[in-house]
């Protein structure tokens, strides 16, 4: 009881922290399209698209290695997490599968089985 408790937690967590590095992805998704058209505005000649503290912050973001290190083993996390979530997913319909198996020759045993039973019984009767 315990282990699935913590498995149900677990389970729980790992789609809060998946949710979370979605959202951090898209952020960072945003940000960076952002930083690539206003620049690629500059390069055109064209008037920044984007400017002010929010821009400066964007681009002092994407300046320093340690946010990159940050945000590339977000990313990373994400995809690790949902692969494995798959993997959960996939492992369960499987057992399920191998479930149905067993109790559909469980239930053709006990019919044959049952058969048999009648047969026996019948044979007994009309012996005696």
């Amino acid at each position: 009881m315990p282990i699935r408790i913590a498995a149900a937690v677990l389970r729980r967590l790992a789609a809060c922290l998946q949710y979370a590095g979605t959202v951090a992805t898209m952020a960072l998704l945003s940000g960076t399209l952002l930083v690539l058209a206003n620049e690629i505005a500059l390069i055109l000649g064209f008037a920044a698209l984007f400017d002010g503290p929010d821009y400066a912050a964007w681009l002092t973001l994407f300046a320093k290695p340690h946010a990159w290190a940050a945000a590339t083993t977000l990313v990373g996390t994400t995809v690790a997490l949902a692969s494995l979530r798959k993997f959960d997913l996939d492992n369960e319909a499987a057992m399920d599968r191998r479930l149905d198996r067993a109790m559909a020759r469980l239930q053709a045993r006990e019919a044959r089985n049952a058969a048999v039973q009648r047969k026996l019984h019948t044979a007994l009767r009309h012996r005696g």
